[in-house]
């Protein structure tokens, strides 16, 4: 089972959804006839990650918490933590329901703090900090910047450089410090166009063409709100193209979604059968037990 969920992952971090969803498929029927809550919480996540990389973010959510249902059986507070956290960014950066994210990113980061994950403490208190600062709750937020600042140099993650500079520069811009601010957003554009990430680069133009038009410099706020555009229309492009071949391969995938779906409803109907097993063997019990009273009952007739 260990080696289907790691090929199941290592296609799903190349975005090879239909092997992934495969390799899931098997996992997840083998977990299921083993009963072993772990690997079935395991399964589950992935496959909540396929769709989430799919972009069908119900059927994600759906499967994420059918991931958590089992992974709260298990002792494993790492995968309760992996999963949360899934949650948590579908919530709040995709369905922009926030309140229920950061309840989600809240629990992950109690996971994270009893295995002493510094790593993943840093991680999760970034995305708590993004999502309080997305909705203007800059006092909620400042709290988990001021651990990311504290920690970052030791426990954070490349990946999240831009992101991490273009929350201090948003905290700044706030706070009216404008020269701190602006030295982040410059840190974090400088840093998002040697990386090429174009998602977080985007945002910084977008958040520091809010500060330069607080400034009154509105030349250089509309430049890089011109910036933000292009880059926007770029990613809208990819994701036309990535939703093209999506609905390709999603005609590829209604078999696998399909066999997943059979799973569930064989493990429902499994269920329900042993709900009525246990009926039955109860009404059995309870028969006999009649049965018994009425032959005893009859036994001390006829001796008397």
């Amino acid at each position: 089972m260990q080696e289907t969920v790691q090929l199941s992952l290592k296609y799903l971090n190349s975005e090879k959804f239909e092997k992934s969803l495969e390799a899931a498929r098997l996992s997840l029927q083998y977990a299921t006839a083993q009963k072993d809550n772990y690997y079935i919480a395991a399964s589950y996540n992935i496959i909540g990650a396929n769709y989430d990389g799919l972009s069908e973010f119900d059927r994600a959510i759906y499967f994420y918490k059918k991931g958590l249902n089992y992974a709260n059986l298990t002792a494993s507070d790492t995968l309760k933590n992996y999963i949360n956290n899934n949650l948590g960014n579908v919530y709040c950066f995709e369905k922009k329901e926030y309140e229920t994210g950061i309840n989600f990113f809240k629990k992950s980061l109690q996971y994270s703090e009893k295995t002493a994950d510094s790593t993943q403490m840093v991680f999760t208190k970034l995305n708590i900090a993004w999502a309080y600062f997305d909705i203007g709750q800059f006092d909620n937020g400042l709290p988990y910047l001021n651990y990311i600042n504290k920690y970052y140099s030791k426990f954070g993650d490349e990946s999240t450089q831009v992101v991490y500079n273009m929350l201090n520069g948003m905290y700044h811009r706030y706070a009216g410090a404008n020269k701190v601010s602006e030295s982040y957003f410059l840190t974090a554009i400088s840093l998002g166009k040697k990386s090429g990430e174009k998602n977080d680069l985007a945002f910084t133009h977008e958040e520091y063409s809010k500060l330069l038009l607080q400034m009154g410099n509105y030349k250089k706020a509309y430049e890089n709100l011109a910036i933000y555009n292009k880059i926007t229309d770029d990613i809208y492009n990819d994701d036309l193209l990535k939703k093209a071949n999506v609905a390709g391969v999603n005609l590829q995938l209604d078999e696998y979604k399909r066999e997943i779906d059979r799973i569930e409803v064989e493990k429902k109907l499994q269920a329900q059968s042993l709900k009525k097993s246990r009926i039955i063997v109860a009404l059995f019990i309870a028969v006999f037990l009649v049965l018994l009273l009425l032959l005893y009952s009859l036994y001390k007739n006829f001796c008397n």
